[in-house]
């Protein structure tokens, strides 16, 4: 099989059942018959994208729940928790009949405890109303024998947009349908339309067809087949009028001046116009979207990239003398490169919706399992953030939801006893503020026992926060590796287990993490997260004559120490007395065997670094700045490095490291003490 075309179904595959889920989740305990035909919509467009590809199994599990939808949509059936429920099985059945089609090349049996429900509840047999085989394309679809005995006589004019295909919709997919609701007389495929074979266009429809059908089945039922593709073309469906001509009409790749004639048959309005004529190319297919990789934006990042640090380059070394022409040219350069830099992150831009609706179904499941009443509350869909930071960051908000359900929101009868509703309620947010995105999960649950929370620490034999009376600090503990407040050990056993990872995968993406809560009133986990991956809000810092590269976000100050603020201790190496407390004190120059570094602290800068909630001092010898840099991965052009995250390109066209403040401070506290 063609692996581009593969890959295609693979990923129109992921999105069409993503919408799918969130349409079937829309549905259940009501719906209106919009969302009925969004989601029916969607089983449709499954099914003609998987026999395009061959894989026969997928077809017959969604033609199967097309007649489900089908019935909800003509009111012979409600989308109540069961039914939607086996669709949603369906669903599932079908992510993973997908995935080991594009892994084997051939798709597997769609399973028994899936199919047979689906099958009876949708009013199939085992073997009837199964899904028809993909016509070939030299034959008319076939005629289905159990309709054969016609009451109405059709005759169908269709006639579709060029850019058809651009849709994901397979004409000879719509006339199979239509063979199944009779038996079809005649098919005409008009050819007229063709421009020399030199300049025909795959990706363009020129064709259109006339359909002569005897049928017993109403209006609707035709409507049904026809309505994903009325608003794509020109479609006459009326009473046929005589017989259908002898001859179809003539396939021909002359010019189109010299092609035969439409039928009179035909409708008076002319199909679609053939993009060209003459000796020009076809036009260009307008299309609202465009499928790019992923690596060909990376690519296109480092080369703005690039071009940004040359325009700076000729900034610097321009000579003061140079005439005003050059210099306005430079600096023009300098506005075209910055602009070209904010549109090119912005084509990696998502919205956090696609990251949101996945736990819709999470929140379901998990409020059937527990017996609970759940309701999700989502808001700020529309914020955008990098795709990566979109990927990444549905891990650690997967374990903050499932914590807000399973240990945060309390039993409907213990609500009720407490004067709450019955009905417990999660919120997903999300907002941009100061060029950074936002993101809360919150409930209105038990919220945080501080008390609780001491005790279990001391039990731990953990330090206790020097002040107690600080909620934040207090909290700080939450994260420890392996601390729960609760007994039972199981995947999600409190609040606690598994925040340390959490807050590890968020600080990876140069994010912060905190929490919020008041008792008996609920949580608050708010994540503060960059724009984009790409570049880093950083601080130029020197040692030894060489230039590194600290995150803003985890910098709380620079300050130049007295001597008194400076002691050593056996064991623990040095310490810097900062604010009443004593912080680790890190030498850059030794832990990267820089020489020409400053040595005494008091003649040289110390930045305060805080990482994971705990905070040291980095030895520099001096600040240069804050600059935003454009990140390159170190792991791919050289190896990696601990302690370094990445690297730069400076204005000077010199390489500057990307410091990793979380394996820096556990080189620190491995490799500095004494």
């Amino acid at each position: 099989m063609d692996q581009k075309l593969l890959k295609i179904f693979a990923e129109e595959a992921g999105e069409i059942l993503e919408a799918l889920e969130a349409g079937l989740l829309a549905l259940e305990g009501g719906g209106s018959p919009e969302t009925i035909n969004s989601v029916f919509r969607a089983a449709h467009t499954m099914k003609g994208n998987a026999g395009i590809v061959g894989f026969e199994n997928v077809v017959e599990l969604t033609h199967v729940m097309e007649s489900l939808l089908d019935r909800m949509r003509q009111g012979a059936l409600q989308p109540e928790s069961s039914s939607v429920g086996l669709l949603l099985q369906a669903t599932d059945a079908l992510r993973e009949m997908v995935q080991a089609s594009v892994e084997g090349g051939d798709s597997s049996p769609a399973p028994e405890h899936v199919l047979r429900p689906l099958q009876d509840l949708a009013g199939h047999g085992a073997q009837e109303d199964a899904a028809p085989p993909s016509p070939s394309p030299q034959s008319p679809p076939p005629a289905r024998k159990s309709q054969v005995n016609a009451t109405r006589r059709l005759h169908l004019s269709i006639k579709l947009q060029p850019d058809l295909f651009s849709t994901g919709t397979d004409p000879l997919q719509l006339l199979t349908e239509l063979a199944e609701l009779g038996e079809v007389e005649r098919v005409i495929c008009h050819a007229e339309d063709l421009p020399p074979l030199e300049q025909i266009d795959p990706f363009t429809l020129y064709l259109w067809w006339e359909v002569w059908l005897n049928t017993s089945q109403p209006q609707p039922t035709i409507d049904n087949v026809l309505m994903f593709v009325r608003d794509e073309g020109d479609i006459l469906c009326e009473m046929a009028q005589g017989p259908p001509p002898n001859e179809p009409a003539p396939i021909s790749l002359r010019p189109q001046a010299e092609s035969a004639p439409a039928p009179a048959s035909a409708r008076s309005s002319q199909p679609p116009a053939s993009p060209a004529s003459g000796d020009s190319r076809p036009a260009p297919l307008a299309a609202p979207t465009i499928r790019v990789d992923t690596d060909k934006l990376d690519k296109l990042v480092n080369l703005v990239g690039e071009l940004a640090i040359g325009v700076a380059r000729a900034s610097e070394s321009m000579d003061p003398k140079s005439g005003p022409e050059l210099r306005e040219a430079v600096e023009s350069m300098g506005h075209i490169s910055r602009e070209l830099q904010q549109q090119v992150m912005r084509v990696r831009m998502v919205p956090v919706e696609g990251t949101f609706n996945r736990f819709r179904r999470v929140v379901r499941d998990l409020s059937a399992e527990l017996g609970k009443q759940i309701r999700l509350e989502m808001s700020g869909l529309d914020t955008e953030l990098d795709k990566n930071v979109a990927e990444q960051i549905a891990d650690p908000l997967r374990h903050l939801v499932r914590n807000a359900a399973v240990h945060g929101l309390e039993s409907p009868n213990l609500r009720r006893r407490m004067g709450k509703p019955a009905e417990g309620v999660i919120w997903l947010r999300a907002y941009q503020q100061q060029g950074r995105i936002f993101i809360e999960v919150a409930d209105d649950g038990r919220g945080i026992d501080p008390q609780r929370i001491l005790s279990k620490a001391a039990s731990l034999g953990l330090p206790q926060p020097e002040n107690t009376s600080s909620f934040g600090e207090v909290y700080e503990l939450l994260f420890h590796p392996g601390f729960s407040t609760t007994e039972e050990v199981t995947e999600l056993s409190g609040r606690g287990v598994g925040l340390d990872v959490v807050r590890q995968n968020i600080e990876a993406l140069r994010g912060t993490v905190e929490v919020e809560s008041s008792l008996d009133r609920g949580v608050t986990f708010r994540i503060n997260l960059p724009l984009t991956l790409a570049i880093i809000d950083g601080m130029n810092v020197v040692v030894g004559g060489e230039v590194f590269v600290l995150p803003l976000l985890s910098i709380v100050e620079s300050i130049r120490p007295a001597p008194e603020e400076l002691k050593s201790v056996e064991g623990k190496g040095e310490l810097l007395r900062y604010r009443n407390s004593y912080l680790p004190l890190v030498r850059l120059a030794r832990l990267f065997c820089l020489p020409g570094a400053v040595t005494d602290p008091c003649q040289g800068l110390i930045v305060i670094i805080e990482s994971l909630g705990k905070r040291f001092g980095l030895l520099v010898d001096d600040v240069l700045g804050q600059r935003q840099a454009v990140i390159k991965s170190l792991e791919q052009n050289y190896q990696k490095v601990p302690g370094v995250s990445g690297a730069t390109i400076l204005g000077d066209g010199r390489v500057g490291l990307i410091l990793d403040i979380l394996g820096l401070d556990g080189l620190a506290l491995a490799g500095d003490k004494g």
